[in-house]
C-alpha cells in the first residue's frame, strides 16, 4: 500500500505541476507572446515590368502600415521553385502577368492560395487592408477576448439567424465563462489590458468588393467552408489568429460554447502537435498597439525563417478537433522555451524514477506467478 501511494504522490510531482505552470488565458498568450505567421506574397512576371505595375509592386514592398508578409518576385523566363512552379501552373489559366498570389504561411508541397489577382495598385491595398479587418485589429488590440468574425452568405434569412444566435450566446457567455484567477508567482502578464472576458463580432458580406482580400482568404480555409450555403463564424484571437469556421449544423450555441470556453480557459504554454487555426493577413504593428516595442521581456522562440513557420501552440480539446477538410494543416511546433525544456526535463526524470522505483516496489513476490496465482 505504502509503495502505491509512494508512485502515486511521484506521478503527481510530475503531472500536476505543469497544468499549473501557466494560467495565462489562450486568448491573452496569444495576443501577448504568439507573433503572426507570415504570409508569402509572389509576384510573376515575364521580364520587365510596366509602370503602372511597378509602382504597385513598390506599394507592395512599403504599404502603409507594416503587416505579417513577405515578397518575392518571380520572373518566369528563369529559373522558378518546384513548389511555386506549381502554383503558376494552377493560376496559369486564368492569369496575366504581372500576376500577385498570396499564400498561406502552412506546410504543403504546393503553398495554398489564399487570394490572387492582378498586380495594380488597388489589388495591393484590397490584399492587405479592409474596414473589417481595421476592426478585427482595433478589438483585439484593446483587449476584447474574442472577435467572431461572421461570413454572411448572401441569404438574408440565415444570416440573421447566425447573427441572433451571436448576439445571445455570446452575451451570456460573457457572463457565465471566467477566466483563471493569475497567482502571483506565476507566469507574467505582459501588457495592462483588463483580464476580462469580452467578445465582439464583425460581420462580412461576401459580395463586399472592400473585403475580397478577407473573404477569399477565409473561404480559401477549406473546400468545406467555400462550399458552404449559409453563414460562417470564425472565433478570431491574439493577433489575428482565426480557429477553424463554423457553419452549418457545426454553428451551434453549444459550439459557440465549447470555443469561448477553452479561448479563455488556462493557456498550458506548451507546444503540442497540433495548431489550431490559421493567422489572417492583417496591417497592424502589433508591438507598438500593445506597447511592447523597446520593452525586455520573456519572449516565445524565433520561428523558423521563410514561409514555413507557426506560433507556440496549445493542446485542443478533443471536442474541437475537428477540421475543415482541406484547412491548411498546421507546421512543425517550434522548441519549447528554456524554461519550458528544463521544466519538462525535470518532470520527465521525476516520471522515469517513479516508473522504476514503483516496477521494483510493486514487482510480485519470490513464488508468486504473473497470474498471481
Amino acid at each position: 500500500m505504502k509503495a502505491r501511494l509512494c508512485l502515486a504522490l511521484m506521478f503527481l510531482l510530475a503531472f500536476v505541476g505543469p497544468a499549473r505552470a501557466c494560467t495565462i488565458p489562450v486568448f491573452r498568450y496569444a495576443l501577448e507572446r504568439w507573433p503572426a505567421s507570415r504570409y508569402e506574397v509572389v509576384v510573376f512576371q515575364r521580364g520587365k515590368f510596366t509602370p503602372e505595375a511597378e509602382a504597385a509592386l513598390r506599394e507592395l514592398n512599403r504599404p502603409a502600415a507594416p503587416a505579417n508578409f513577405t515578397v518575392k518576385v518571380i520572373d518566369l523566363n528563369g529559373k522558378v521553385e518546384a513548389d511555386l512552379r506549381k502554383v503558376w501552373e494552377r493560376e496559369s489559366t486564368r492569369a496575366t502577368v504581372p500576376w500577385m498570389v498570396s499564400l498561406y504561411p502552412d506546410e504543403e508541397e504546393v503553398p495554398t492560395i489564399a487570394w490572387a489577382g492582378p498586380l495594380t495598385a488597388k489589388n495591393v491595398r484590397l490584399l492587405l487592408d479592409s474596414p473589417a479587418r481595421r476592426q478585427i485589429v482595433r478589438h483585439l488590440a484593446q483587449g476584447t477576448s474574442v472577435v467572431w468574425v461572421l461570413l454572411e452568405s448572401g441569404d438574408a434569412r440565415a444570416d440573421k439567424l447566425a447573427a441572433d444566435l451571436l448576439a445571445r450566446e455570446l452575451a451570456r457567455l460573457e457572463k457565465s465563462v471566467k477566466v483563471p484567477e493569475q497567482p502571483p508567482d506565476g507566469v507574467k502578464l505582459l501588457t495592462e489590458l483588463p483580464l476580462r472576458v469580452s467578445f465582439s463580432v464583425v460581420s462580412v458580406s461576401r459580395g463586399d468588393r472592400g473585403e475580397e482580400g478577407l473573404v477569399q482568404a477565409l473561404l480559401n480555409l477549406g473546400p468545406k467552408i467555400a462550399a458552404a450555403p449559409g453563414p460562417v463564424v470564425f472565433p478570431v484571437i491574439g493577433r489575428g489568429r482565426a480557429m477553424i469556421g463554423l457553419h452549418g449544423d457545426k454553428l451551434t450555441a453549444l459550439r459557440l460554447e465549447d470555443w469561448a470556453t477553452f479561448l479563455c480557459g488556462a493557456c498550458s504554454c506548451e507546444v503540442s502537435e497540433e495548431n489550431p487555426g490559421t493567422d489572417l493577413l492583417l496591417a497592424a504593428n502589433w508591438e507598438t498597439l500593445l506597447g511592447l516595442a523597446g520593452t525586455e521581456r520573456p519572449r516565445p522562440d524565433e520561428p523558423a525563417k521563410g514561409r514555413k513557420t507557426t506560433p507556440k501552440s496549445v493542446a485542443i480539446p478533443p471536442g474541437l478537433k475537428e477540421r475543415s477538410s482541406g484547412t491548411p494543416a498546421a507546421s512543425p511546433p517550434v522548441a519549447a522555451s528554456s524554461e519550458g525544456r528544463w521544466f519538462w526535463a525535470g518532470a520527465g526524470v521525476v516520471g522515469v524514477v517513479a516508473l522504476l522505483a514503483g516496477s521494483r516496489l510493486l514487482r510480485p513476490r519470490r513464488g508468486r506467478g504473473r497470474d498471481g496465482s
